[in-house]
């Protein structure tokens, strides 16, 4: 004690202690009911609702390989819903057209909504969705149409620049042989057209 009664503390009396990296373990709680933890990523494409971290084979490096090898098609794709883009702003200021087009994110790819060169419904090519200007839009923002086409993507991310000529074959074929673009005879449109829709065609699936 000193002579005023307080206690003393002199650096005698202090022992170091040495706190090593090791002895300290973060913990890190992700609430399942955290939107950013329920939310799916929008180019990615997937959902982590389930629990499941991203792993290789899902949204991760595979995904982004996928894009790169889509890239070409994307490519294209970007062109082709930009030319539509600028042609829609014009139809709509001279009157052409009700809805000004849009460009948004979603569903795996880049979105031209109202686009008029997006045909009578969407036109996908790589990971950009151009929809037409007939394309009926949901509560949330996005075209009704959107699932289907989002499946269109995964198929450009797996098969690359063949994409586009396996697109071409299907459709001609299901023409001559089913008189229709998205007949069973294009292997490309049976998977999206599923319930729920998918990549390529699955057996126990309507």
């Amino acid at each position: 004690m000193s002579d005023t009664g307080e206690p003393d503390f002199s650096p005698g009396d202090v022992t170091p202690q040495t706190v090593q990296a090791a002895d300290i373990t973060p913990v890190i709680t992700i609430s399942p009911d955290d939107p950013a933890f329920q939310a799916p990523s929008i180019m990615g494409g997937v959902d982590y609702s389930g629990g499941d971290l991203p792993v290789l084979g899902q949204g991760g490096l595979s995904n982004v390989a996928g894009k790169v090898w889509n890239l070409p098609n994307t490519a294209l794709g970007l062109a082709y819903g930009g030319a539509g883009y600028l042609a829609g702003q014009v139809s709509h200021a001279l009157g052409g057209q009700e809805q000004a087009p849009g460009i948004q994110l979603g569903n795996n790819a880049i979105q031209f909504t109202n686009n008029p060169f997006g045909g009578v419904s969407a036109i996908t090519i790589g990971n950009a969705e151009v929809f037409g200007n007939r394309a009926l839009m949901g509560s949330d923002g996005q075209p009704i149409g959107a699932p289907h086409e989002e499946q269109h993507t995964y198929q450009g991310e797996q098969l690359g620049p063949l994409y586009l000529p396996s697109n071409l074959l299907g459709g001609i074929t299901a023409e001559v042989l089913g008189g229709n673009w998205h007949a069973p005879q294009n292997w490309n449109e049976t998977g999206p057209q599923q319930n729920p829709p998918v990549p390529w065609p699955q057996g126990d699936q309507k």
